[in-house]
This record gives C-alpha cells, sequence and structure tokens, in this order.
C-alpha cells in the first residue's frame, strides 16, 4: 500500500515543531515512531495535509536518573529505556512491559515510551485498508 500525499516536514528544534504545528493545525498529523500513523496513512484511515516528524528534536530523547526519580523523554526508545542501569535497577517491571511490547524490530528502531503510551486503540473492523472496509 502507498502513503497518501502530504507535505512533510523535519523541524531540528522543539519551538520550530510548535510553530509549524501551530500554523498548520489540525490538518497536520505528527509523526513520532510511526508504527501508528504510517499504518493508519496506509489504510487510509488518516489523510493529514502534512506531517510533522520529531525525529531531529533532540530534546525529546534521553534518559535523565536523578535521586528521587528518573525521566523518561517522550521521543526514547523503548530498547533505550530497557537497557538503562537506572531503569533496569530501579524499575524492573517497565523493563518486563517493553520486552513485551511487538517485535525486536519494533522495540529497537521505531518504538517510543510515548508512542506506546499513546496508542490509537485498534479494532479489527475499523483499523483495516480501505479495500477491506468497502
Amino acid at each position: 500500500m502507498r502513503l497518501p500525499p502530504f507535505a512533510y516536514h523535519a523541524p531540528t528544534s522543539l519551538v520550530e515543531a510548535f510553530r509549524i504545528k501551530n500554523e498548520l493545525g489540525t490538518s497536520a498529523a505528527v509523526l513520532a515512531g510511526g508504527t501508528d500513523l504510517i499504518v493508519n496513512l496506509k489504510h487510509r484511515l488518516a489523510g493529514p495535509a502534512a506531517v510533522i516528524s520529531l525525529k531531529n528534536l533532540k530534546e525529546m530523547t534521553g534518559i535523565e536518573a536523578k535521586p528521587d526519580s528518573v525521566v523518561i523523554r517522550a521521543g526514547t526508545s523503548l530498547a533505550e529505556a530497557a537497557e538503562n542501569e537506572a531503569i533496569r535497577k530501579h524499575f524492573p517491571i517497565l523493563v518486563k512491559a517493553i520486552e513485551s511490547i511487538g517485535a525486536v524490530g519494533i522495540q529497537h528502531f521505531r518504538g517510543t515510551i510515548a508512542g506506546n503510551l499513546c496508542l490509537q486503540p485498534r479494532c479489527i473492523l475499523y483499523n483495516q485498508s480501505l479495500f477491506w472496509r468497502t
């Protein structure tokens, strides 16, 4: 299946991403890891005029261990979180949960912490291709 046409934006700062999203409003979808959005685009469940990629936003990735907490930024990969020493030590249940998400390829290459917290619900009838639904 092919992706529908859309304008693609790849901002290099969070400020720029917010500016673009503010200008485009609801006509723009935000792309992080892409495991939800890309499938929905291919199945024609979404058809934004523009896509704003967050892949270049360094402010969105990383893990910071503090004395009383661990901060995991939204764009941090599942693999990075599961391999982090502080998370492994203090939050082993999170590591176990991450290891149960999808395939290894998703964990290591596409899947992010926020993306897996903000998944759109799946429905066997709705989340099918346009051809299947008609």
